[in-house]
């Protein structure tokens, strides 16, 4: 959710909440947000950016508040990141990435490239939470105290956002 402010993104219809209950061997429960992604807007490279990083944020603002990383939760965000990403290399001008792999080598030559690119922008998202560490902790206080945060309330933290240069670009 931090991540809008960072894109000098606003969309009023945002919101975050976190659902207590017992999810397998979890006792943790999950946080959930929701927004409209434009219909009938045509995606930019940017945007595309914009949703990989969003996806694979919330996986790794757990991990960087806990220490350690959730497994419960992250599934749908993963699908939804690799659905992203998969787009991304497809239209990258500077990369090879086989839509419809063949064989073994163009399997493990897309595995290499989605790695390859999780593990960049696990790196820029690191570096975003830890110049964002209080208001990170800030925002989840609040949102166990309150459950559900709207767009209304997520404002105030969100302006205390400092960016990073490989998210503002």
């Amino acid at each position: 959710v931090m991540l809008f402010s960072a894109f000098g993104e606003e969309p009023v219809d945002l919101y975050v909440q976190i659902h207590d209950r017992k999810i397998g061997m979890s006792n943790r429960g999950y946080v959930f947000f929701s927004f409209s992604e434009r219909e009938g807007k045509v995606l930019t490279v940017r945007d595309i950016n914009i949703f990989m990083l969003i996806y694979l944020s919330g996986m790794q603002a757990e991990k960087f508040y806990f220490n350690d990383q959730r497994l419960f939760g992250a599934a749908q965000d993963m699908d939804k990141w690799l659905y992203y990403a998969k787009l991304y290399l497809i239209h990258d001008e500077q990369t090879i990435f086989f839509n419809n792999p063949q064989n073994q080598f163009e399997q493990y030559h897309n595995s290499q490239l989605l790695a390859d690119l999780k593990q960049k922008q696990s790196q820029i998202l690191s570096e975003f939470f830890n110049s964002n560490r209080v208001v990170l902790e800030e925002l989840v206080c609040s949102l166990k105290e309150n459950k559900r945060l709207d767009f209304d309330k997520l404002k105030p933290y969100l302006e205390k956002i400092i960016n990073i240069d490989e998210i503002s670009k």
